[in-house]
């Protein structure tokens, strides 16, 4: 029942219509009006009135964003706040203490340098370098900021003081020694943060149409253009062509990537004795990377059905035709949202099953065949009172050829 929901809604929307989805599961279509201290207005379609609605009562807000031109990730740097804003920019430079970040869309922000966490001029792909990269931002920093260095395939870092930041140039200090260094023999740099300062709390998570994300603690609206200020305390004015989604439900969710799952099995079709522990091993689902090692990956059809876009998530899981994963949820979530879809390297031949259930409630049961999926779907599904979720794919044609897709985003929240 809730798939079908999910098509209808699809149908009677207009590609153009902005939805409120509040944390019931209830779909509002229509227009953003304003936003107040706690709550906004929003006009239901063929309504005068606006109607007022509770950020608490809120899980999300999309839009229908204009198309950004793709832009090869080489090209690209990626700049965490310490509010755990993401941006992916074309520029990034610091004078004066102030760093100017110019996203991929175009938009402009300037923030004071003491929000900044991070910024990786070189993204990797390899999880590997992902994993060495996650792990020196979360090691304490003595007294200064990092430069890191890919030397033959392992991170390495060089403690001092960044100073100004150009197209070309790293300006960096180091036991009273200056220097210039070239930004193309710096792979990102992690600032350093003394401890005991206190962030408020966001009241959502703002993602832009070049896959950018803002913490946001206020917001204004006005002129088609949303303003106010993010979680560090850094101002930005987004135009609403660039906006796809509002998240309020961050404080009510939790990242299924990020939980521990309370059991993992994959069964084979066909595989002897002496090899099936060890394939086993290879085939259980993996949870925030593909079996390829690297970041979870989907290709996203563009609104004209012509172009596509390879689009890599943070969260999420990768499964396999006979595997099935099962998670503790307590009965403390109402909705479970992600996007399922075959994983872009998996051959043509793919044809599975889809089944989540609820407890012993089928919520979803959808056959997913490569050669006719055009798009990821959208999950939507309402799991309140569910103590404990199950995600199995199985076979569907007698053979695992193809049989791999990924589960990305899949978030619970209340």
């Amino acid at each position: 029942m809730q798939l079908i929901l999910i098509l209808f809604t699809a149908l009677i929307c207009s590609p153009d219509e902005t939805v409120l989805t509040t944390s019931s599961g209830r779909q509002i279509v229509g227009e953003l009006a304003a936003f107040n201290e706690n709550d906004l207005l929003f006009r239901q379609k063929s309504q005068n009135e606006p109607e007022t609605v509770g950020f608490d009562q809120i899980a999300s807000i999309k839009f229908v964003p204009d198309p950004v031109a793709p832009v090869d990730d080489k090209e690209l740097c990626k700049v965490q706040l310490i509010d755990d804003s993401t941006l992916l920019a074309t520029s990034f430079q610091i004078n004066g203490g102030v760093c100017t970040i110019i996203l991929a869309n175009g938009v402009l922000l300037e923030t004071d340098n003491r929000n900044l966490a991070s910024v990786l001029f070189k993204i990797p792909v390899d999880a590997q370098l992902l994993d060495q990269w996650d792990q020196l931002k979360k090691s304490p920093l003595d007294a200064g900021d990092a430069l890191i260095i890919d030397r033959n395939g392992r991170l390495d870092s060089l403690e001092g003081v960044i100073g100004e930041i150009t197209a070309e140039k790293v300006g960096f200090k180091m036991d009273d020694q200056s220097a210039n260094i070239g930004r193309e023999k710096i792979d990102g740099i992690i600032f350093y943060h003394a401890s005991g300062r206190k962030l408020p709390k966001p009241v959502c998570q703002v993602t832009l149409n070049d896959r950018s994300t803002l913490m946001v603690r206020e917001l204004k609206y006005g002129g088609e253009v949303l303003n106010g200020k993010v979680v560090s305390g850094s101002e930005y004015s987004v135009p609403k062509k660039f906006i796809a989604t509002m998240d309020f439900s961050l404080s009510r969710a939790v990242w299924l990537g990020e939980m521990q799952p309370t059991s993992r099995s994959w069964t084979p079709l066909i595989a002897s004795s002496a090899i099936l522990d060890k394939l086993r091993s290879l085939k259980l689902p993996r949870a925030n990377r593909g079996f390829d090692n690297r970041k979870l990956e989907l290709q996203i059809r563009a609104r004209d059905g012509l172009r596509g876009e390879l689009r890599s998530f943070e969260t999420g899981y990768a499964m396999v035709g006979g595997s099935k994963i099962a998670f503790s949820l307590g009965a403390k979530y109402e909705r479970l949202t992600g996007l399922v879809g075959f994983a872009p390297k998996s051959g043509v031949g793919g044809d599975l099953k889809v089944i989540i259930r609820g407890d012993d409630k089928i919520l979803l049961e959808m056959r997913m065949e490569k050669r006719s999926l055009q798009s990821p779907i959208e999950i939507d599904l309402n799991i309140k009172d569910c103590d404990r979720l199950v995600i199995e794919v199985e076979y569907y044609d007698g053979r695992s050829i193809g049989d791999l897709i990924h589960l990305c985003d899949l978030k619970a929240s209340r």
